[in-house]
Order: structure tokens, then sequence, then C-alpha cells
């Protein structure tokens, strides 16, 4: 045989091995959306990942746990509290958590408005982040907790008893049960974003029996983190949209 013929044939051979592996590399990282499980106390609980087309792997990414209320879930907070273009430019990871029946609806466990729950959120993250990590190249110093109301709550009580886990945590509508801020521990200085409306009337901005006070709350960050006791503050542009109805 032609010798030209056998080296187009190994070079046409590299090439589809070439094609091959750079086609399944792309099918490994490009931009996914995972809806999967873990086995916990007994139980299986869900979660749905994004996982950016920037993730390859190569370096340790953060990881940006994102909490749906009470009686939402982990698709409707994907949506309603959207990260996904902001990781697709800063490449880090998002996981949703659904949350799992209490009196027939979708919550986290908090205490408060919780009480008589026995699930192990908790628990249940620090499993999930270690599932997590086994499967990707995550930091364990960038790891954050937000959250929308029931998922602000639960952002606050990680910053309470998992904060060796969690560099910072954002409350958005949420806030401390007195379960949580009685047995808070961090083990850190942790930075906390809270977001409340001041008359918010579902979790009152002046607390209630089952949820403390937001004022409250911030004093008590303030002083864990050893803030200077006069705050620095900026006011925002309203750029909030009005509809007018006739």
């Amino acid at each position: 045989m032609d010798d030209r013929i056998i080296n187009n044939n190994i070079m046409r051979n590299q090439i589809s091995i070439f094609l091959l592996v750079f086609l399944i590399q792309g099918i490994s990282f490009a931009q996914q959306t995972i809806t999967s499980t873990i086995q916990h106390d007994g139980g299986t609980r869900e979660y749905i990942l994004y996982v950016p087309a920037a993730y390859t792997g190569a370096e340790q990414v953060p990881l940006v746990f994102n909490f749906h209320g009470f009686g939402s879930n982990a698709t409707e907070q994907m949506w309603y509290g959207d990260f996904r273009a902001i990781a697709d430019t800063a490449n880090f990871l998002i996981v949703h958590p659904l949350g799992t029946l209490f009196n027939n609806t979708p919550h986290f466990n908090v205490g408060g408005f919780t009480l008589g729950s026995t699930t192990d959120d908790v628990g249940f993250t620090a499993a999930l982040i270690d599932s997590l990590s086994a499967t990707y190249s995550i930091d364990p110093d960038r790891i954050y907790a937000t959250g929308m109301s029931n998922g602000g709550f639960m952002s606050f009580l990680l910053a309470c008893q998992l904060s060796d886990r969690f560099a910072a945590i954002a409350s958005v509508t949420g806030s401390m049960t007195p379960e949580t801020f009685i047995a808070c521990d961090p083990q850190h200085p942790t930075p906390i974003m809270q977001i409340h409306g001041t008359t918010d009337p579902v979790v009152p901005y002046a607390g209630a029996q089952w949820t403390k006070s937001i004022q409250s709350v911030l004093d008590y960050w303030v002083e864990i983190n050893a803030c200077g006791p006069v705050p620095t503050i900026s006011k925002l542009p309203d750029t909030a949209r009005r509809w007018e109805y006739c």
C-alpha cells in the first residue's frame, strides 16, 4: 500500500479521536441543570444543581445554596431568585435544595413556624456539600447560602449551626426564629446581608412570638462580627417598577 495512503489514514484516525475527545469534554462541561437526589437520615432528598458552561473542573469554584420559601419548591426558587446569569459570568455552582413536607407543605426546619418538624435540614445541607464536593471541584472556603423567606431563615440557621462550612449568608424577607437565635454559635465572623421590607405582612420587621425583629438580628451580627457601632448608610435610587391600574 502506498505510504501516503497509510499516513492519510493515520491522520484521519488521529483527527477522529481528537474530535471525539473534544465532543466528550464539551458534553461534560457544558451548561447543565441537573435534578438529583441524595440519601440522608433514612430518606431521599432532592435538589437541582446548576453548572455554568464556564466550569471545567480545572480549578475550585464557589458554591451557592439557594433555599426556597415556605410552600415553594426548588424549581420555583431557581426562577424566582435566579442567579444563573451571574453564575455564567462569575463561574460558580448553584444548588437549589428541596424541602420536605410539614403539614403537607414544603419547608425547611428552622424552629418558630416549623416547630414540630423532625427534619434535620442542617445535616442534610452538610451531606449535600460533601456529596457535591466529591463530584465537583468546589472551594470549601467559598460556600454561601441565600434564600427567600423560609430560605432566609434557613440561611441564618446555617450561619449559626454550620458556620465551619459557610463563608457568608444573605436573607431575603427571612429572619431568625427564637430557637435559632438562642442556640446560635458561629465559629467565625460571618458577613450577612438582610433584605427586608419594613411593612412586610408575612415576616414582620418588628418581630413576633415566632420570629425575632430584624433590628435584633442585625444587632446580634453587628456584635458577633465586631462591626462599628455607627452604621454607614448609602441611599440607593428607587428603581422599583410602578404599575398603574384603571
